[in-house]
């Protein structure tokens, strides 16, 4: 009802939190409607404030001077004097080094691409008739190889003569076709190359080799033993490990030198894949043979496609580099060349393309791809002499050893795994979602009064704070927000509210899971293969994608229901699930040392009861269900730093009370409270937390001046020590359970990993002794000062399982 002109005057009165202009308090958007369509200006309405009914003068008495502020702030000023002068807008020509420089120290990764006059791709060097000896020589005769980065790198070789050997006297193509002889392989441990060996003003270089003859991979494959660790890197047709194809295998060994085996179906390729594999195969999977990779899960998975089992997988940059500090974004290896060696690597897009027009690496053509895929490997290979003795340093070589390296090759065995789908069910769960909807649908429009569109946030935030007269949260640039934190906040103030949350939950699971998950079968295997990633949770957590099988919701029924369509398809099989119980309270009995919640657990007493009974200080025979529910609420959400507001919100008593039962908590466990108090104090000091395995995490926010910040922060400090101990424990299980199975001649198999459980697909009748061993394992994998709990179950699907009784140890079977 107002005109554009009345703005200012409408946000004096309202004010509008996101550009913190504080208006007039307790005057909403229908009171300001109201006044501003009756007296059109502020101004006037001050000028008529005697005439303005008691209810509404009375919140503006006293509020003029803040009001005129408001419409002061709220007022675009447009007399300012500006001239445009498009000309003067006009660049021509920039320093792009000096730009990728800056623009790497910010780490405006995503910019750098979008850079006008991208990195130099790899070009055929000048053809030479050159010496028997090839000199490195930074003005080489012959001209230079170039790399896949912007510049170039002198050639590199060795005197043909220097040995009889047929690997010694070989001789290679360069990207040029110029015959280059392969480097001898130094039998002392190499010397990393400075940073300004191979980088000139920004740029830096890999000299490729590529190996396509039989003469020329037979030599290879006999100097894969001169080193004792190659970087490596594959080379494939797509990003799913499971469907793509593999295309090359590209090798470092020595900085600055990188070599690149193209395989099978491309033109001019001598090498078929199988010859390939199978002349490297022996080397793969021998344990004392180092592997270095960036993101190698992703090539140990491609690998499984093809019955090779990688072994010795040592090094992880990818890895590395998160572990230095989880919450940088930029963990690609473009990125970390970029952020450590100043160097422009070439982007993947500058080779296939993107969109309609995108080709596979297998139609990029040998010469385009062998410096690509050599500069991956040597990069890889560097990337480790730089992060070695950073970890060292920080003292977090031993988890990157003990931990994180030996879990990759099990997380790669999962993905191979995959899951069982019944695809039956879903379809008939997805009809019977359709009825809810409707049912739903129904309801909320009875409740309304008429139909809209509840899919749009307009229409919604219409009938919720214009219609319905709620509290409206946080604006956006459109209106109020009808976001999922809004809408929780709402939560039983308004029936409306809990059926459009309840719509959305369903409108997801529907979409995510019911109907998305049968298209993400792999035709090939038949099952669906979830990415297990390592480098994203800042606590350590693995998290799941593409799709995310850890977000299954299982606080209702329905989303429950969902776990019914994992099945084990293979007769004789069933599933077996094992739980962690209360993990991450056990943690924190164990890392708070408080006397009251560590002889709880040793007792295997109800923690939520006992809780209960202490703080209401009523006999735990006595405790009512909704007490046990404070106590529960409480007794978890402690370690997430819950508030008396946030007690309030979720449990509906009243913020007075969440006061008193928080204070009586403190108390109750005072060694606890003083643990966390302890621990704000210490992260404040040091910027950082840290797990029992010193696995860290940097929280400079806790410092911040602004206060949302600074708690967030410090909420973030009291749960990193507690979940990411429980990450930590559930990896070293998940190790050590992968290489017993086999050992204890078990074929089951882990095949997903959900937080504090793990998912097995196994026979039958190996039931007892794979649930004990997996118990065993789980309960012993990091010793804490109380009794670690498994609970097992089994089953046909993830949802109708039983428990799973394991007799205590020396008890008959």
């Amino acid at each position: 009802g107002l005109g554009p002109h009345q703005i200012p005057d409408y946000k004096a009165l309202t004010g509008d939190s996101s550009d913190n202009i504080p208006g007039v308090p307790g005057v909403g958007e229908k009171t300001a409607s109201l006044l501003l369509g009756q007296y059109g200006t502020v101004e006037s309405l001050f000028e008529h404030l005697a005439e303005v009914p008691d209810r509404y003068r009375k919140k503006l008495e006293g509020r003029r001077e803040q009001a005129f502020a408001s419409k002061t702030l709220a007022t675009i000023v447009t007399d300012v004097p500006i001239r445009l002068d498009m000309d003067a807008g006009l660049m021509d020509g920039y320093d792009r080094t000096a730009v990728f420089r800056l623009f790497t120290e910010l780490e405006f990764f995503s910019l750098i691409d979008r850079l006008p006059g991208g990195p130099v791709p790899a070009a055929p060097a000048a053809p030479v008739s050159r010496p028997a000896t090839v000199a490195v020589a930074p003005a080489a005769a012959a001209g230079p190889v170039q790399s896949s980065l912007f510049g170039t790198l002198p050639m590199f070789g060795v005197d043909e003569d220097t040995s009889s050997s047929p690997a010694a006297s070989l001789t290679l193509r360069t990207v040029s076709g110029t015959a280059l002889a392969l480097p001898e392989p130094d039998e002392e441990e190499p010397v990393p190359v400075e940073q300004d060996e191979l980088d000139t003003e920004g740029s830096g270089g890999t000299a490729s080799y590529i190996i396509d003859t039989e003469d020329a991979f037979v030599a290879l494959l006999e100097r894969l033993g001169h080193r004792a660790e190659w970087a490596l890197d594959l080379e494939t047709t797509g990003k799913d490990p499971i469907a793509a194809e593999l295309v090359g295998i590209s090798l470092a060994a020595d900085a600055g030198i990188g070599y690149y085996i193209p395989v099978g179906h491309q033109e001019g390729v001598q090498l078929s894949r199988e010859r390939v594999l199978e002349g490297l195969r022996p080397w793969l999977e021998r344990e004392d043979a180092a592997k270095i990779g960036h993101n190698i899960k992703y090539d140990i998975a491609v690998l499984l496609r093809y019955e090779i089992a990688v072994r010795g997988a040592r090094w992880d940059t990818m890895v590395a580099a998160y572990l230095l500090n989880p919450a940088q974004r930029g963990l690609g290896l473009k990125d970390q060349a970029a952020t450590r060696f100043k160097v422009e690597m070439t982007p993947i897009t500058t080779l296939i393309g993107t969109g309609r027009e995108q080709k596979t690496m297998a139609a990029v053509g040998i010469a385009n791809a062998a410096p690509y895929a050599a500069a991956d490997a040597d990069m890889t290979l560097r990337l480790r002499q730089e992060l070695e003795p950073e970890l060292r340093e920080q003292e977090l070589l031993t988890l990157f050893e003990t931990v994180e390296m030996p879990l990759v090759p099990v997380l790669a065995d999962m993905e191979y795994q995959g899951v069982d789908l019944d695809t039956d069910f879903l379809t008939q769960m997805s009809g019977e979602l359709q009825t809810q909807f409707a049912a739903i649908e129904a309801r909320i429009f009875e409740l309304v009064g008429h139909p809209f569109n509840i899919n749009s946030p307009k229409q919604l935030e219409a009938v919720l704070f214009r219609e319905r007269n709620l509290t409206p949260g946080k604006r956006t640039a459109t209106g109020y927000s009808t976001d999922a934190e809004v809408l929780e906040n709402l939560r039983g103030k308004d029936p409306v509210v809990d059926l459009v949350l309840e719509y959305r939950q369903l409108t997801k699971l529907r979409s995510t899971y019911v109907e998305g998950l049968p298209a993400l079968i792999n035709p090939r295997t038949g099952r669906v293969h979830t990415n297990f990633n390592q480098t994203i949770a800042a606590t350590g957590r693995l998290s799941s994608s593409e799709p995310n099988l850890q977000n299954i919701p299982i606080r209702t029924d329905i989303g429950q229901k969902v776990r019914r369509a994992f099945v084990v398809k293979q007769p004789g099989w069933i599933l077996l699930a094992a739980d962690y119980s209360q993990i991450e309270l056990r943690i924190l009995a164990h890392l708070s040392g408080d006397a009251r919640l560590v002889e709880a657990f040793r007792n295997d007493q109800d923690i939520h009861a006992t809780t209960a009974s202490l703080v209401f200080e009523v006999p735990q025979d006595q405790v009512t269900p909704e007490m046990r529910r404070l106590a529960k609420t409480v007794n978890f959400g402690i370690i997430y730093g819950l508030s008396e507001f946030g007690l309030s919100n979720r449990t509906g008593v009243s913020y007075q009370e969440a006061r008193v039962f928080i204070e009586n908590y403190n108390r109750t466990y005072s060694g606890l409270h003083a643990y966390m108090e302890s621990l704000r104090e210490d992260v404040k000091r040091r910027g950082f937390v840290s797990t029992l395995l010193n696995r860290r995490r940097y929280l400079p926010e806790v410092n911040s001046p602004v206060r949302s910040v600074r708690e967030e922060a410090l909420r973030a400090a009291i749960n990193m020590p507690v979940q990411g101990a429980a990450a930590d424990m559930i990896k070293l299980a998940m190790i050590r359970i992968f290489d017993r199975l086999p050992a204890e001649g078990l074929q089951g198999r882990m095949i997903l990993q959900v937080h504090d459980e793990l998912l097995f697909r196994l026979p039958e009748e190996e039931l007892a002794r794979t649930a004990a061993l997996v118990k065993a394992t789980m309960e012993q994998a990091l010793p804490l000062s109380v009794p670690v709990r498994v609970d097992l179950k089994a089953g046909h699907d993830w949802y109708s399982m039983t428990p799973v009784v394991v007799p205590a140890a020396g008890a008959d079977a």
